[in-house]
């Protein structure tokens, strides 16, 4: 009965945050109507995410790749919660909206003059199966066309929406120099050969399938041996949660497996790409694959499900690629039940990551050639290219 009365609470809560949402979109969008912004032609309007999630990290893809082109921006900002106070004096003669699907709509609410009729428009839309519900896809009827993060959500969109849809290739880019050593000093990790997987809960636990890298790393080293170690590093996990109390029990007894719960600064982050051996992803699907992306560019090793956006930048030859059988979803709080996402095969991916310990000059080698790929054909140059061509 607590249950219920708790998920009534929930439930009216969300529903007050939204409508105060739309309520202040509304409010900022008709004090906008005072002020009739200057159209500057040669400007490009970027509305993008205020919160540092994936979403916002790939809005800032889109402006590196806008400002190379030498393309005049002007970056509005968007927040989950409520309108910025002061209108907007002027705007640009184009406009790409890179926020999370749900929150199109009200982008449009708030910066409704950016989607007029005179304005090309267009909207990155980020998606990992097959069915797209549509409070998701109706944001995307006011614009001219969509953007997606990977070849398989250009499938998907595609199929759901009669605009036109493009897969933008985003670039990949190379790392800043970096001490090696520290990041292992901090954890304790000696020489061990160290394999990782980074992931936000948040995002779904079910998606993002952290037990299966559990269950991968057991299969590949039945004993703890001392010489290797899997460390899951996890954003936003509930630890009162079945999610994450799953994941204790799969880790059961083993010190060679470490799970971290916690918000890492940036630095110590991009320590830890530097410092790993091998990048372990047996996600059901990815949109895009952001933190397989900066494995990739740091040289580490892959191995990922050969399913979703990470597919476009892995090479088949330099990258472990793990096969998979797509399912239906099943019961979930955030995707359809009938949509379908991969299954990766564990014991395939036992015999990648057991190969990768054994053979570990190859796997630096196949770690630096997957790089060198990426960065030669996910250029700034390559994205600056598609994005002029698209919005011209």
């Amino acid at each position: 009965m607590r249950d219920g009365q708790q998920a009534s609470k929930d439930l009216l809560a969300s529903r007050l945050s939204l409508v105060k949402s739309v309520g202040s979109r509304l409010t900022y969008a008709t004090r906008s109507l005072r002020r009739a912004p200057l159209v500057q032609q040669g400007t490009i309007n970027l509305i993008k995410s205020n919160r540092r999630d994936g979403m916002s990290f790939y809005g800032d893809l889109v402006e590196l790749s806008l400002r190379n082109a030498q393309s005049a921006v002007q970056v509005l900002g968007f927040d989950e919660q409520s309108a910025p106070k002061e209108p907007i004096g002027s705007l640009g003669a184009a406009t790409v909206v890179s926020v999370t699907p749900g929150h199109i709509p009200m982008s449009q609410i708030q910066y409704w003059r950016a989607f007029s009729r005179h304005i090309r428009t267009a909207a990155v839309f980020m998606w990992d199966v097959d069915v797209i519900p549509a409070r998701f896809s109706f944001g995307l009827k006011f614009t001219d066309e969509a953007w997606t993060a990977s070849s398989m959500g250009a499938e998907y969109l595609s199929a759901a929406i009669s605009q036109p849809v493009a897969y933008f290739p985003a670039p990949i880019l190379a790392p800043e120099p970096r001490t090696r050593g520290i990041f292992r000093e901090r954890l304790g990790l000696g020489d061990k050969f160290v394999v990782a997987y980074q992931f936000d809960i948040g995002s779904s636990a079910r998606r993002k399938n952290p037990a299966a890298a559990i269950a991968i790393y057991r299969a590949a080293f039945p004993k703890d041996t001392g010489d290797t170690h899997l460390l899951l590093k996890c954003a936003r996990a509930d630890e009162s949660s079945d999610e994450w109390k799953s994941l204790i029990d799969a880790k059961s007894s083993r010190t060679d497996i470490t799970l971290v719960n916690e918000f890492w600064e940036r630095e110590l982050v991009k320590d830890m790409f530097v410092d790993i051996d091998c990048y372990l992803s047996p996600h059901r699907s990815e949109g895009y694959g952001l933190t397989v992306a900066e494995a990739v560019a740091n040289g580490v090793y892959v191995i990922a499900t050969a399913h979703g956006g990470p597919v476009d930048f892995m090479a088949a030859d330099s990258c472990g690629l793990i096969p998979c059988r797509l399912v239906q979803v099943g019961p979930d709080p955030i995707y359809p039940t009938k949509a379908k996402w991969a299954n990766p095969d564990i014991d395939s991916a036992a015999d990648l990551l057991r190969d990768a310990f054994t053979n570990r000059e190859r796997t630096r080698s196949m770690g630096l050639k997957a790089k060198d790929h990426a960065l030669e054909t996910f250029t700034v140059a390559r994205a600056s290219e598609w994005i002029v061509s698209r919005l011209r």
